[in-house]
């Protein structure tokens, strides 16, 4: 995926509409370090994702690749989540190595702090 095989992209793709949640994560994770214009198309999809992994994983490579509004998604996604999410969310986040101090001047321009 990362060099934009069509072999490589077909089983990510293939991966990303699996009924399996875990399947759908290595699906994601497969398109680690490809190029926006390639995971785009198939991530964005996946951040409605009823497995909240499969959607913060989603969020965190389309970030990876260039995509700058996934950060504030993932930090308001963890913001809003109930206590028993939030893990899903910040693992991501730690992922990033996301400061509070980020955090917080995120938040702060969302009118959330």
């Amino acid at each position: 995926c990362l060099l934009g095989s069509p072999k490589g992209l077909g089983v990510a793709k293939r991966q990303l509409v699996s009924t399996d949640p875990s399947e759908r994560l290595q699906g994601v994770l497969m398109l680690e370090g490809a190029p926006a214009s390639l995971s785009r198309p198939l991530l964005v999809p996946r951040l409605e994702d009823s497995d909240k992994a499969v959607a913060a994983a989603s969020a965190r490579v389309l970030y990876q690749s260039g995509e700058q509004p996934m950060l504030t998604w993932l930090v308001l996604q963890s913001f809003h989540a109930p206590i028993d999410d939030k893990s899903v969310w910040e693992r991501e986040l730690e992922t990033l190595r996301l400061s509070p101090e980020q955090r917080d001047a995120i938040l702060s321009k969302e009118g959330l702090r």
